[in-house]
C-alpha cells in the first residue's frame, strides 16, 4: 500500500512507497527541505509538523528525542530526515517555520554577508581586522595546546624510566644480604 502526502500549505502531494522517510519522500516529490547535518539526525532543520495522519509515521527515534523538545513532540513535530511513513493512508504536514527552529549555518552566513555589506568601509576594515585578531589567538591557543600535549608526551615517556631508577636502588645486592 502508499502512503499519500501532502505538504502544506501550497505544497506538492503524492504518493510515495511505506517505509519513506518524510525527507525522502519530499525530495521525490520536487519539495525541498532544508537539512544541515545531511539527515543524521543532528539538527532540527528539517523539522516538520504533522497536521494529519500521525499514526502511520513511525515511533520516534533518539534523535527527535534529543533534537526536539518535548513541548515540540507533543505539539506534533518531527524530524523528517528521521521519521518514516510506515503505513498507508493519507499523511499532511508542513515545514516547522524558521522563526520556531535553529537557524542553519547558511541563513547565519547569508545574514552576515548582508550586514557586512551595509557597512561603511571603515567599519569593515575594523571589523576584518578583529576577525584576523581573533584568528590569530586561535591558530595561537591551538599551537599552544598541541605543543604542550607534545611536551607531556615526551615526559611520560620518560617519567617511568626515573621512575625504576628508584625502584632498583630498594633491591638489596647479593653483597648486602651476607652481612
Amino acid at each position: 500500500m502508499s502512503v499519500d502526502i501532502k505538504f502544506e500549505p501550497d505544497g506538492p502531494g503524492g504518493l510515495v512507497a511505506e517505509g519513506t522517510l518524510l525527507l525522502d519522500a519530499a525530495r521525490r516529490l520536487g519539495f525541498h527541505i532544508p537539512t544541515e547535518c545531511e539527515g543524521r539526525g543532528e539538527c532540527d532543520t528539517c523539522a516538520v509538523r504533522i497536521i494529519n495522519g500521525a499514526t502511520l509515521l513511525s515511533e520516534l527515534t533518539d534523535g527527535e528525542r534529543k533534537q526536539l523538545s518535548a513541548e515540540r513532540l507533543a505539539g506534533g513535530e518531527r524530524l523528517a530526515c528521521q521519521c518514516k511513513a510506515e503505513r498507508g493512508g493519507e499523511l499532511s504536514l508542513r515545514l516547522v517555520a524558521q522563526t520556531e527552529r535553529a537557524r542553519t549555518a547558511e541563513e547565519k552566513t547569508a545574514d552576515l554577508k548582508n550586514e557586512f555589506r551595509d557597512l561603511p568601509f571603515e567599519r569593515k576594515m575594523s571589523t576584518l581586522i578583529q576577525l584576523e585578531t581573533m584568528a590569530m589567538s586561535e591558530a595561537f591557543d591551538t599551537i599552544a595546546d598541541r605543543s604542550v600535549a607534545f611536551g607531556k608526551k615526551i615526559f611520560d615517556s620518560i617519567l617511568p624510566q626515573t621512575d625504576q631508577a628508584p625502584q632498583d636502588q630498594t633491591k638489596a645486592s647479593p653483597k648486602d644480604k651476607t652481612v
